[in-house]
């Protein structure tokens, strides 16, 4: 089912602005019509409507004012100049204005509805160039589908799986791996344990992490003696089904843009500590690192450069260095790959 745009129709003419928006609704549109610049705006704050059809000679506040506080107060709504008083030179100075389009009254209808199209999915565009959310429709299912970095169902799903993974029974393999002690021979079973090098001769994956995360636990001996042990195979066991569950909850939210990246690599580091993996020091320390900082920074670096439109003026003038087929192919493709390399 197509999705209602909602329009607001700006015009000091009344036959007008009533005739026109008799004919919208007849469209399917969703059509409020008011008479002045500064009941525009008054909507505009309330409503945020996704597209306004605003008429440029206007007593009062003219087109150009209430365009510039329409875009303060709602930069995504997309905002069509339509004027019998038209010129190229006041398309222009539209254009700078950040107008959508820019067209002569009586316009054809048909002309009309092309651009409130188009003006609708730009809306939609500018959105997401600015990481606001946009939910197409109201019911369960486009709720639980979501958008990009706000997915409802598929974080549901990625908790399903966690408590799936965390609360089913260790595999009788994943418990022989934990107590096996190390001999030094290729044939190990330990042999693919990332840290097996540092390990002890005789000492087993549960001994090693037990003193590695300081996993150290006092109990009470049948005398009444304070006692302090490492961790159980069982117990080892769950620490590291917790982690098999973060990886699998990790990769989902990735694959499926559920969270943003960088909310997913924080909910894996709270996981870690929420469930005594690691304690705070040691997962601190795992985004410490060079490369975690190198990624946090470009990714902050990319961001500012998308907002401010940056990364399209820099499109522009590469690509205006290229000013024929040979020179894009065999000069600027090459050397944007070098560089990308």
């Amino acid at each position: 089912m197509k999705e209602v745009v909602d329009i607001l129709l700006v015009d000091d003419e009344d036959e007008f602005r009533t005739s026109l928006a008799q004919r919208l609704k007849a469209r399917n549109y969703k059509v409020l019509d008011v008479a002045s610049g500064e009941e525009a705006i008054k909507v505009v704050r309330l409503r945020k409507p996704d597209v306004v059809l605003l008429d440029r000679k206007m007593p009062g506040m003219d087109g150009g004012q209430v365009l510039k506080e329409i875009k303060k107060l709602s930069p995504e709504t997309q905002v069509v100049i339509l004027t019998g008083y038209g010129s190229m030179e006041s398309a222009t100075k539209s254009g700078r204005l950040d107008a959508f389009s820019y067209l002569e009254k009586p316009c054809d209808l048909g002309e009309l509805v092309k651009t409130i199209e188009a003006a609708k999915q730009e809306k939609i565009y500018s959105m997401a160039r600015r990481e606001i959310p946009y939910v197409k429709g109201k019911t369960f299912k486009d709720w639980l589908v979501g958008t990009h970095n706000s997915r409802p169902g598929f974080i549901i799903l990625g908790l399903i799986l966690f408590s799936i993974i965390v609360l089913a029974k260790p595999p009788q393999s994943m418990i022989n791996m934990l107590s096996f002690a190390k001999t030094g021979k290729s044939s190990d079973l330990v042999a693919g344990y990332a840290d097996y090098r540092k390990m002890k001769k005789g000492q087993t994956i549960t001994e090693y992490y037990s003193n590695y995360a300081k996993h150290k636990i006092k109990e009470k001996a049948p005398d009444g003696t304070v006692i302090t042990r490492l961790l159980t195979a069982d117990e080892a066991a769950f620490k590291a089904k917790v982690m098999l569950g973060v990886l699998v909850v990790a990769a989902l939210f990735w694959a499926t843009g559920a969270l943003p990246i960088g909310v997913t690599a924080l909910l894996v580091g709270a996981i870690m500590y929420l469930f005594n993996v690691f304690p705070p020091n040691l997962v601190a320390k795992a985004y410490a690192k060079d490369a975690v900082i190198f990624i946090f920074g470009i990714l902050a670096l990319a961001i500012g450069i998308s907002k401010t439109g940056l990364d399209r003026r820099i499109g522009i003038f590469l690509l205006g260095t290229s000013n024929s087929l040979p020179k894009f192919l065999f000069i600027f493709c090459p050397s944007l790959a070098i560089c990308a390399s």
